[in-house]
């Protein structure tokens, strides 16, 4: 999800006070000492023009803003622009900040943003968030990176961002801004928080200066794939350094070896004994739903996506060979880490294409663990997990993780073969429900995709370790009418259309009837199926009725061909990036638990579209910072990975506290590749483990101290008080 402003532009820059003032947290940024206000509702005022979004009311009081927001509006907040109407210059800084109070009785989440004249909600814009529990005090921090200073001559393509220096997501003309804001993400309820001390924090670093050279400038990344022309801690030099921190991680894990309170599952060994079935299942305790494992404990799904042994950090090879210090020969102990992306989508530079890609990520797991990699990559993931609080693998795990069985696992079933051929999608058509060949070919693809190899020794079906199935992914449902629209567009044979014109007949009986409430002029009903024109207005209650079944349907047969072919397994809905209350309301009449990808800042409000009492998943989110040589932070950002981790603890504590929430997945294990993955571009600084496959330590502490604690805060609403960080 992202929102885009465009709103008009201004024409001079902001006069500025320069003062120096304490930070309210002390992890806010170590190069701060370099400050300018701009306003401070005291000493500092009338430097900005401060206006309220809808549904926001906003009073100074007391040397403060006071900013309260009530429902149903999505964005509330308020913007801040120059009072001239003029451009602000912000050259010279790393950050925009405001010091924020939540003074109301729930967590609240806030995002802030820096926008440029140009910027479309991705390109001349940073973003930055906070979450705060009632009472607590915290800087909102925007990082942002200036463009202009790279030479034109550099050209960088198939990634979603790029060094400082450069355009591109995050990367600001810095003398051009229109204006800055601070907006409630994705309200579920009403809030009231202060807002002071809104300024500019720690003096400009400019980039290494080979990107003014491309002599110098290529190759961008070493033999690891990490960014050669910046330092960070963590960042990878030898052979041997990779080495050492094996020993190192070794000593954090042995020092850290998981919470005591746990059963083979991860489930609560010290709470209720609920009824044991041998398999996972939901149930409502004491008011808030949990899954319940096989031995009828209480658990609550504290994970991690795409913890994979196959496929981590690949980039494109092709049009770059000058690109990359090292890649190792094909041939070798490497060969395996090389493949050609042969399924490309999105709107990625590669598209169409099927570039030769390289993987660094399992390359770096054969430099650390050697050819034979697979086996202690898989052991040390299993001790991460119950060190770090962790007790599910995520969507996009591979099989031989899974299958070590030392950890619950979801798993995604791709079951459909035959689509509605006037559809289009965000990863692919949508399928007819409708066509009884489409059901059956269902059954046998969602079969095989549960049998690893068609080896029955290694099947999905009725391993009490895999809670359940996730159905496709992130479907683009469209409006009320799209999917209807998209039946009208196909041809005469598709049976969703067949269908369709099938309860017309029984509803109108003749064309005439027909025509005559539709506006329409079909000769008769092979010319209805035969038209892929769409039809007037006259059309739109019936193609809204049709829709609705559309996606009722979908819900049913999905639900039905994972029952029969699992019936011990969950079915975990399609893991919605939207919402939609239509849709919504078929989800929870079908699935176990609704699954939404909610990438935002908090979810301690978060509830179905729809009243409904059901248990919902956060299935993907992540929080990323441009700290750490990736060039995308990802689609929720924040300043470093301090209030990473802080963000990271708040975001699953507010889940804990949700009655509705039954689990939190993070997206992913590992960053993308620096370099961008071929198929979409991603280069997301997003991962728990950088690319040479070591953690962020930081959020690895921020995940133990909620994780190690989760029970307690989920059973018996115990505090994370501020001192536990």
């Amino acid at each position: 999800m992202k929102f885009i402003f465009n709103f008009s532009a201004c024409r001079m820059w902001l006069p500025a006070v320069v003062a120096i003032l304490p930070l309210l947290h002390a992890t806010a940024v170590a190069e701060a000492e370099k400050v300018k206000m701009l306003h401070d509702f005291d000493t500092v005022k009338d430097q900005l023009r401060i206006t309220a979004n809808t549904d926001t009311v906003i009073r100074e009081e007391n040397g403060k803003l006071i900013v309260e927001t009530k429902l149903p509006f999505q964005w509330p907040g308020i913007f801040l622009r120059a009072l001239d109407g003029g451009r602000i210059n912000i050259s010279g800084y790393q950050f925009f900040a405001a010091d924020i109070r939540n003074i109301g009785s729930t967590q609240l989440a806030l995002r802030g943003y820096i926008d440029g004249e140009k910027s479309d909600g991705v390109n001349d814009c940073a973003t930055g968030g906070v979450t705060l529990n009632p009472g607590e005090s915290r800087t909102l921090l925007v990082r942002y990176n200036q463009r202009g200073e790279a030479s034109p001559e550099i050209k960088l393509f198939g990634t979603h961002g790029y060094p400082k220096g450069f355009g591109g997501p995050a990367n600001l003309d810095v003398k051009n801004i229109v204006k800055f804001a601070i907006l409630v993400d994705a309200p579920g309820n009403s809030y009231k928080y202060e807002v002071d001390n809104i300024r500019l924090l720690g003096e400009y670093q400019p980039p290494d200066p080979a990107v003014r050279d491309p002599e110098k400038f290529f190759p961008l990344v070493d033999k690891f794939g990490q960014y050669r022309h910046a330092e960070w801690p963590g960042k990878i030099h030898s052979d041997e350094e990779m080495a050492r921190r094996i020993a190192e991680e070794d000593a954090d894990l042995a020092a850290h070896p998981g919470a005591d309170d746990r059963d083979q599952w991860g489930g609560y060994a010290h709470g209720p004994q609920l009824k044991a079935t041998g398999f996972f299942r939901t149930e409502k305790y004491d008011g808030k739903w949990y899954f319940v494992d096989p031995d009828g404990r209480l658990f609550w799904s504290h994970g991690i996506t795409d913890v994979n042994s196959e496929h981590i950090a690949s980039t494109a090879l092709d049009e770059r060979a000058n690109w990359f210090a090292e890649i190792p020969p094909s041939d070798g102990v490497f060969g395996c880490c090389f493949s050609r992306c042969k399924t490309v989508f999105g709107n990625g530079y590669y598209k169409g294409k099927q570039p030769m890609t390289f993987d660094f990520g399992i390359a770096n797991l054969i430099r650390k663990y050697g050819e034979a990699y697979e086996q202690p990559f898989i052991e040390r993931t299993a001790a991460r997990f119950k060190s770090w609080g962790m007790n599910t693998y995520g969507n996009w795990t591979n099989w031989p993780v899974a299958f070590s069985h030392k950890v619950p696992y979801v798993a995604q079933i791709y079951m459909w073969e035959k689509w509605i051929e006037g559809s289009a999608g965000l990863w692919s058509k949508f399928p007819d429900v409708f066509d009884p060949e489409c059901i059956a070919i269902a059954k046998r693809r969602a079969r095989s995709q549960m049998i690893w190899n068609n080896d029955p020794e290694r099947s999905m079906i009725d391993d009490p370790w895999c809670i359940g199935f996730f159905g496709d992914n992130e479907i683009d449902w469209g409006n009320e009418l799209a999917l209807a629209k998209s039946v009208i567009a196909s041809p005469a044979t598709q049976a969703a259309k067949r269908t369709f014109a099938e309860e017309l007949r029984g509803k109108y009986g003749s064309i005439e009837a027909l025509n005559a409430a539709w506006k329409s002029s079909y000769r008769d009903w092979d010319a209805f199926l035969a038209s892929t024109e769409q039809p007037g207005s006259g059309a739109e209650t019936d193609l809204r009725n049709f829709n609705a079944r559309i996606i009722d349907r979908y819900f049913e047969v999905s639900r039905a061909v994972l029952k029969e072919v699992a019936p011990n397994q969950l079915y975990l809905g399609v893991r919605f990036n939207g919402r939609n209350q239509r849709v919504e309301k078929a989800a929870v009449k079908y699935c176990d638990v609704v699954s939404y990808n909610l990438y935002q800042h908090g979810v301690a409000d978060f509830a179905p579209g729809v009243e409904a009492d059901v248990p919902v998943m956060s299935t993907e989110w992540h929080i990323g910072a441009l700290d750490r040589g990736q060039f995308f932070g990802g689609i929720r950002q924040v300043a470093n990975q301090q209030e990473r981790a802080h963000s990271y603890m708040r975001y699953v504590e507010g889940a804990l506290r949700n009655p509705r929430m039954v689990g939190t997945h993070f997206y992913k294990y590992h960053d993308d590749a620096v370099t961008g993955w071929a198929a979409a571009g991603g280069s997301f600084q997003c991962g728990f483990l950088d690319v040479c496959d070591n953690p962020y330590q930081e959020t690895v502490d921020a995940a133990r101290k909620v994780g190690y604690r989760m029970y307690d805060i989920r059973v018996n609403g115990a505090a994370l008080d501020e001192e536990t960080e």
